[in-house]
């Protein structure tokens, strides 16, 4: 029989990877509007291309952790490599010049976003590895 505790336990499973991005862009995204309103002019688009990805990455991994049930040593670990994964294919495609829909990309800011993002991962996986995650909030 399906009760209301089976229900929540595969949504948390199956809402996971979306509802950590898009909880981390939201907040990355919110973060952005604040500082348009402090920093102007050229210095903004920098200080976004360096937020954005340490904010999205970081918050993306720590809602993961409190969004899965079990395993969330586990699931951390693979939140982690999703993000590796897809910054090793971003570094492929740039390096070996693919165009994709007619276009060829670059490294803007001298590639800020992926020691950003690799920053992001790396702090909150050692936060939440130290137990400090644990706090009740």
């Amino acid at each position: 029989m399906i009760n209301r505790d089976f229900i929540f336990y595969w949504l948390r499973w199956i809402l996971l990877l979306p509802l950590s991005i898009a909880g981390g862009l939201l907040v990355s995204l919110v973060i952005g509007f604040i500082l348009s309103f402090v920093v102007s002019g050229p210095q903004l688009e920098g200080y976004k291309h360096a937020l954005n990805p340490l904010i999205t990455s970081f918050l993306s991994l720590v809602i993961a952790h409190y969004i899965a049930p079990i395993n969330k040593s586990k699931v951390t670990i693979a939140i982690s490599i999703v993000w590796l994964v897809l910054i090793l294919l971003c570094i492929v495609i740039t390096i070996a010049d693919i165009k994709l829909y007619g276009e060829s990309y670059e490294f803007k800011d001298g590639g800020t976003a992926i020691i950003m993002i690799i920053l992001g991962l790396a702090s909150a996986y050692l936060l939440i590895w130290k137990g400090v995650s644990s706090m009740k909030i």
